[in-house]
């Protein structure tokens, strides 16, 4: 299976993690911590490598400041 190949159910779930308006299971909210956030401290939990499996396949659709937080963590937790 190539590792590029996500299903809707981890679309949805990444949507969920970056708080996107266009989740189904999104709620309105200002000010409100990126869910994501609590996942970043477990890379070797199934949420974690879920996340960055989503992530790596479709980072291009992220704004230039998310990228950038995610790409800087993500470094710092592989080297």
């Amino acid at each position: 299976m190539d590792d590029r190949t996500i299903t809707s159910d981890d679309a949805i779930f990444f949507m969920d993690m970056v708080n996107s308006a266009r989740s189904p299971n999104h709620v309105p909210g200002f000010y409100r911590v990126k869910p994501y956030y609590k996942i970043l401290d477990d890379p070797e939990s199934n949420e974690f490598q879920r996340f960055i499996k989503v992530y790596n396949a479709s980072k291009h659709v992220l704004q230039e400041r998310e990228q950038k937080i995610l790409a800087i963590r993500y470094l710092v937790l592989k080297s």
